[in-house]
């Protein structure tokens, strides 16, 4: 609203002041951007194909914060009335509410019949939109509204930008992105070409060998001039740079790009308020490659992590990636950590075997855990989903293991968390050991490839081999993560852990009795005593035939 305010008045003033050719260029672009492109949260196409009624179901809960606003929680059947700039005004029929609800908190309810209808109508106005940016009769706003409205539609559905590169748009968006002039032009064209690039291979390798694409971006990040929109847009294009090994490498060798991502980790001029927190996320995805963190250090990125780290900021992502990217690059401040890893019965503090798993594959996970554990080893996996400080628990208890033993999953090479184990583990040389926890022809591809390697993995997917399993798993680890070899023999002759802490119960209550006891006789000694004394107190008064005033007080 702000944006759109300021160039309103931006017109009104160019309409009285003598313009030269390329300002009134500019400005009629400003103009049509003020009154036609409005950002809406989804895509007008699929606005318009929403109809009064449709039932919608709420994806998560959501607190009114307004009075007409609605109140509602995940799966609600909601009922649609109106929708205007990414809200919905819905009818919540079982409780008998009308109200405001977020476009990106419910879901439109089809059939397979209309979902199938749906996404050939959007599949055809992705195409009919690339045909806009292709022509070349088409002036650049009518350019700039399709390509919002195909990063809309990509938004709706990821698998459209399949569609936007297969027709052959990606090369077409580039070069809208270089030649224009006008920088609202290279915020829309930018994002939507970062959209792609990100969700599709293809379109990534087609960028990532178009030689221009990489110094243009560096240049225009470079530029005192660039607006924070477009210097916006230049980072998400880079995040798709950064996003996978292979073409990471472009980003470090950039002659002096690191440097000038720098400045984006401070909200000062040009930067818009979500840029530190992408610019944060590539330094931890680029310092996850062991030999790109030598020109991380060389460009003094360290130095302005660690001191951001400690600035408060409600932002938990920041500090997460900010905290991860420091501790890759063996630059995260332990001196003042607290955090505390314990693991067995005796609470060891090192030499357990760790768990890592995605928190899906808990109950296998913890099934071994306890198998193990009967079998005398130590044994610690995070049971209650770590919070807090996550990156500083998670190093503390890779630090503390002899052994990481990682849980495979599909879901588990994409989580950020289990990567960062894993290269942190890597990282300090811990004896690693994949287990299995889904059938199928899986491959240990990309980060998890690299770290695990030909090792030996253990199937764990096939409930009928467990004990199978377990006993491989157990001659691998041999002696190690068992502690104190001679207390776990014992162990087993001795009492549960429970019946311990039962006789501990009563042993303090009989304590306690005791102590109640040993106290009245003292208080009952005490008062004799002080009778005793007032009784000397008065004799000797007496003898000397003085008052009992003269004492003051018997106390």
């Amino acid at each position: 609203w702000l944006r759109r305010s300021v160039r309103c008045l931006r017109f009104r003033w160019l309409l009285t002041h003598p313009l030269t050719q390329p300002t009134h260029h500019v400005c009629l672009d400003d103009l049509y951007l003020v009154f036609f492109v409005h950002k809406p949260t989804m895509s007008n196409f699929a606005l318009e194909m929403m109809k009064p009624g449709s039932e919608f179901v709420a994806m998560f809960d959501c607190d009114a914060i307004e009075s007409n606003h609605l109140t509602f929680e995940r799966g609600d059947k909601l009922y649609l009335i109106e929708c205007f700039d990414g809200w919905f005004r819905m009818e919540d029929r079982k409780r008998n509410r009308k109200g405001l609800a977020p476009a990106n908190y419910i879901q439109q309810v089809m059939t397979p019949a209309e979902q199938r209808h749906m996404d050939e109508l959007i599949k055809q106005k992705v195409i009919d939109e690339i045909a806009i940016l292709k022509s070349s009769d088409e002036g650049e706003a009518s350019r700039i509204r399709a390509s919002e409205e195909l990063r809309h539609l990509s938004y709706l559905k990821p698998e459209m930008s399949d569609v936007i590169f297969s027709e052959g748009a990606v090369p077409v968006l580039l070069n809208l992105y270089r030649n224009s002039t006008n920088q609202d032009a290279w915020f829309r064209f930018g994002l939507l070409v970062a959209r792609v690039t990100f969700h599709n291979r293809g379109a990534l390798d087609q960028m990532s060998t178009t030689e221009w694409v990489l110094p243009l971006v560096a240049r225009r990040l470079a530029s005192e001039d660039t607006q924070a929109d477009a210097n916006y847009a230049a980072i998400h294009i880079l995040r798709s740079y950064a996003n996978i090994p292979e073409t990471q490498h472009l980003v470090v060798n950039e002659p002096g790009l690191i440097r000038t991502l720098r400045r984006f980790l401070d909200h000062g001029p040009g930067v818009r308020i979500e840029s530190p927190s992408e610019t944060v996320k590539m330094f931890q995805d680029l310092a996850f490659v062991e030999k790109h963190r030598p020109a991380l250090l060389e460009a003094g990125i360290q130095e302005t992590l660690a001191r951001l780290v400690t600035i408060p900021n409600e932002d938990q992502d920041f500090i997460k990636y900010a905290k991860s990217a420091l501790l890759l690059l063996g630059k995260l401040d332990r001196s003042k950590d607290t955090v505390k890893i314990k693991a067995g019965d005796k609470q060891q503090d090192s030499g357990y075997l760790m768990l890592s798993y995605q928190w899906d594959n808990q109950a296998v996970v913890l099934k071994i855990k306890t198998r193990l554990e009967q079998l005398g080893y130590t044994c610690w996996m995070d049971l209650e989903e770590m919070q807090g400080d996550i990156v500083e628990k998670m190093a503390a208890a890779i630090e503390g293991a002899d052994v990481v033993a990682m849980g495979y999953a599909s879901k588990y090479s994409v989580s950020e968390n289990c990567r960062l184990e894993g290269a942190y583990a890597q990282q300090l040389g811990k004896k690693t050991i994949p287990m299995m926890m889904e059938g199928g022809a899986m491959k240990l591809g990309g980060w998890l490839g690299i770290i695990l390697g030909s090792k030996k993995w253990f199937n764990f997917w096939d409930d009928k081999k467990f004990e199978q399993s377990i006993q491989e798993l157990v001659k691998e680890l041999g002696n190690s993560c068992k502690g104190d070899i001679k207390r776990v023999e014992k162990k087993v002759e001795s009492k549960s852990q429970l019946a311990l802490l039962q006789e501990r119960v009563v042993a303090l209550e009989q304590a306690n009795k005791e102590l109640t006891a040993l106290v009245h006789d003292s208080v009952a000694k005490l008062q004799a005593a002080h009778k005793e004394l007032a009784a000397r107190v008065d004799a000797d008064s007496s003898a000397k035939g003085k008052k009992k005033g003269m004492f003051g007080s018997r106390k």
